[in-house]
């Protein structure tokens, strides 16, 4: 009983895996054969992999909720945010940085980004006003 509720948490915990191995074995059967990938290809890869792991370390030794943290103190959370994506696009790719900024934002505190969605809110509504019809 023991094994077959793990192996039930161990769905439940990677379903994104389960599903992106169902996804390359349905799209393997309509294209009638399986994907052939060039060594570029698999290096390129390979480093996406490894920066998710690094990423996740950061994310589980606390690094990242640390620098959220910081992030946090003062006004302009946003504009913090938007500024340390700009230079980070700078110096790796766009979605390397995007890797590395998506989960410093969903570690900012839920009260700041409540406050923030009020504030944006607020700002649309009013931009909405001004708008003549």
């Amino acid at each position: 009983m023991k094994a077959q509720v793990t192996f039930i948490d161990f769905i439940l915990k990677e379903w994104l895996l389960i599903a992106s191995g169902a996804g390359l074995v349905s799209t393997a059967f309509y294209a009638k054969h399986f994907p052939v990938y060039s060594i570029q290809e698999m290096q390129v890869l390979f480093i996406l992999f490894v920066l998710f792991i690094a990423v996740n370390g950061l994310q589980k030794s606390g690094v990242i909720l640390k620098i959220a943290q910081s992030i946090e103190k003062g006004k302009a959370i946003p504009l913090k945010l938007v500024v340390t994506t700009f230079f980070l696009s700078m110096l790796v790719t766009n979605d390397i940085a995007l890797i590395v900024i998506v989960p410093l934002t969903l570690s900012l505190n839920p009260e700041s980004v409540t406050s923030l969605r009020h504030r944006t809110q607020a700002i649309d509504s009013t931009a909405v006003k001004k708008i003549p019809a």
